[in-house]
């Protein structure tokens, strides 16, 4: 037997932009936890009685592009495409780690070649009943705070989350008010600092050049 992991070096100059998942990248915080569970179950069945491949890879790319906000993988495709790292933060429990990685991995499929950039994905590290019980903001604001002692002060240059707690957190982190972006179940996105709306990730795609100014490249 053997451990899989990964390891991400980054320079502490690095510009790390932060996506929560469940409501952010998906439509909806229960449905994106309800459709990872679903997508396992689907898949053990079909292990179990070898014949249900073809439902398993319906209900995959139905949960893919139905519940997943527009344009939300081609905007940090962009973003990461002018020099920014990506930091997946979510108060999903470590039981669902490895689930989630699966997942942000398959996202993408169905639009033109592109996917979810990889990245850092940090949980809370408890079982699921004590993760949907604690405290979201704390636990996003602790992390948080610790990255920041390891990177440079402005190194946080966005946060894109959908509650109150995501932004008090990134706020409290130094993520710019101008760039804390909120989500609502409807994909529209609010920018925290101006209230100004836009209809989707897609509706952002063509601002990202200015909000997202290109870095020059690593050594």
């Amino acid at each position: 037997g053997g451990v899989s992991a990964d390891l991400w070096l980054w320079d502490a100059t690095d510009k790390v932009v932060i996506f929560d998942i469940d409501g952010t990248i998906t439509k909806s915080d229960v449905r994106g936890l309800v459709a990872n569970q679903l997508q396992e179950a689907t898949s053990f069945l079909s292990n179990a009685f070898n014949s249900l491949s073809s439902e398993e890879n319906a209900v995959s790319a139905a949960l893919d592009t139905d519940y997943i906000h527009d344009g939300v993988v081609e905007a940090a495709a962009q973003i990461v495409n002018a020099g920014y790292r990506v930091l997946y933060l979510t108060a999903r429990p470590i039981t669902m780690a490895d689930k989630t990685r699966q997942f942000l991995a398959s996202l993408g499929r169905q639009q033109q070649g592109l996917a979810m950039p990889p990245g850092p994905l940090v949980t809370q590290p408890v079982p699921t009943m004590k993760a949907l019980a604690a405290k979201h903001d704390q636990f996003k604001s602790g992390v948080l705070a610790h990255l920041a002692g390891i990177l440079d002060p402005r190194g946080f240059a966005a946060g894109f989350g959908n509650t109150d707690t995501d932004v008090l957190a990134y706020a409290a982190t130094g993520v710019p008010h101008t760039h804390i972006f909120v989500l609502d179940k409807s994909s529209r996105l609010r920018i925290h600092s101006s209230g100004q709306e836009m209809q989707s990730y897609t509706a952002l795609l063509p601002h990202i050049v200015s909000l997202f100014p290109r870095l020059r490249p690593r050594a």
